[in-house]
């Protein structure tokens, strides 16, 4: 693809996606190829996590809650920091060049994660990490929400989802086990990190070049763009809160990232020790937290289409409200649990699966829908800065509970929050709809 051309000014369809005038079928396929390797890349920093702090660092169990609540918190301070002004500045210079340096600074982070000697160098790396977790999971919502037309968003979520189910069966399935195939090889622990690590060093290289050359170097929503400085469409992205929609779409991502790294943080976390504990070697207790987290990511995969129909059926609204019930049970169903690693928790990682994948896909959607073409990367940048301050908030209380009260009450956290969100966007639904059925 010649990126130096005007693009083709007329639509084209990528399967049952109707993309908008400009955007190729290469640049909507490399878009699908960005959110596999973004879930996969951003996912199995926190697989690695435990190994590095218990079997590098020699951390005690009992601060390894709190230690991972750390990392998570600097990770997200970054994103925090980061978020709103990434998206402001693409609305600026395009996507392509920041999600690119996005993958960049997730190799980096790789690079530099399991050869910090002390805690302390942990968190720097870490926060290098989050700087591509600002710029990759961003852009890839503004991306997914600027390729196709209005009447496919919902299609372009779900198959963005799906794509990221992918992402996280291959993450579970071989990243995840990359640490004792290694072992198995007769490589010491130590050795088998730091070559999984290089492993994933070398994906978010090889992702960093398939984007540049695929992705659009153009931005679709150029014509209508404000001229004001990305400061001032920041602002904008604030100020649009005054919406209920957006309002609603940002409190969604507030449960729904805190949701995912809920599990990445303290579920790895837990299934890990419980396996030690069981008797399993640190590597088997990875590998099987590992399969756990496939049949999350294969329930994700797999709903993924009736999720994205349902969005593009019912209001978006009323999608985010049955999605955040989703959520709600998932999460309550998992703080039940006595053992992550029984029988049972298969048929619990089903429902998170699914509710991982509904609040993604149902907030996304509901956000690319209210959101001003013209502001959408600032509107979607402060989508991000509203998911990054749940992080924190539940992240810095989970942390402490875990270790000093239950390993389940960060799930606990979540399904409240969940729960509290769906009621208050159903009755938001049930009474717009209400006043647009008086109107008629």
């Amino acid at each position: 693809m010649d990126t130096h051309k005007t693009p083709n000014p007329q639509s084209t369809t990528l399967g049952p996606i109707t993309l908008i005038p400009g955007i190729t079928r290469a640049n909507a396929a490399t878009a699908i190829f960005a959110a596999v390797t973004m879930n996969s890349m951003m996912a199995f920093i926190n697989m690695l996590q435990p190994i590095v702090i218990e079997e590098n660092l020699g951390v005690p169990t009992n601060m390894q809650g709190s230690i991972s609540a750390n990392l998570t918190l600097i990770s997200e301070i970054m994103a925090l920091s980061l978020l709103g002004v990434v998206g402001a500045l693409s609305d600026k210079i395009g996507r392509r060049p920041i999600i690119v340096f996005g993958f960049i600074a997730f190799a980096a982070g790789y690079f530099l994660y399991p050869l910090m000697p002390n805690v302390t160098s942990l968190y720097l790396s870490r926060a290098i990490f989050a700087v591509g977790v600002a710029c990759v999971a961003g852009m890839m919502t503004t991306i997914l929400n600027d390729y196709p037309e209005e009447t496919s968003r919902g299609k372009m979520m779900a198959v963005g989802g799906m794509a990221n189910g992918a992402g996280g069966l291959f993450m579970a399935l071989v990243l995840a086990q990359l640490p004792l195939w290694f072992q198995q090889a007769s490589f010491s622990s130590t050795n088998a990190t730091l070559y999984t690590a290089f492993v994933a060093v070398g994906l978010c290289i090889l992702s960093a070049a398939v984007l540049w050359w695929g992705l659009s170097p153009y931005k679709p929503t150029q014509a209508h763009q404000h001229k004001e400085n990305f400061l001032v469409n920041l602002k904008e992205g604030v100020l649009a809160a005054k919406q209920p929609r957006i309002a609603i779409a940002y409190a969604a991502a507030f449960v729904a990232r805190s949701d995912l790294v809920v599990i990445g943080t303290f579920f790895l976390l837990w299934c890990r020790q419980a396996g030690v504990e069981a008797g399993l070697a640190p590597a088997e207790a990875t590998a099987q937290s590992g399969l756990l987290m496939a049949v999350m990511q294969l329930s994700a995969l797999l709903s993924a289409p009736l999720i994205g129909i349902l969005i593009d059926r019912i209001d978006r609204l009323g999608a985010v409200a049955f999605c955040m019930g989703i959520i709600a049970l998932g999460y309550f169903s998992l703080s039940l649990l006595s053992d992550p690693l029984g029988f049972v928790s298969y048929f619990v990682a089903i429902l998170i699966g699914m509710g991982m994948m509904a609040g993604m896909l149902s907030s996304q959607a509901l956000i690319g829908e209210s959101a001003d073409p013209g502001i959408r990367g600032a509107i979607i940048g402060v989508f991000g800065l509203s998911g990054a301050v749940g992080i924190l908030l539940i992240t810095s209380i989970g942390g402490t509970l875990y270790d000093q009260w239950m390993r389940t009450a960060p799930f606990l956290l979540i399904a409240i929050m969940g729960l509290a969100l769906a009621i208050i966007a159903g009755a938001i639904w049930l009474r717009d709809a209400q006043k647009n059925s008086t109107k008629t």
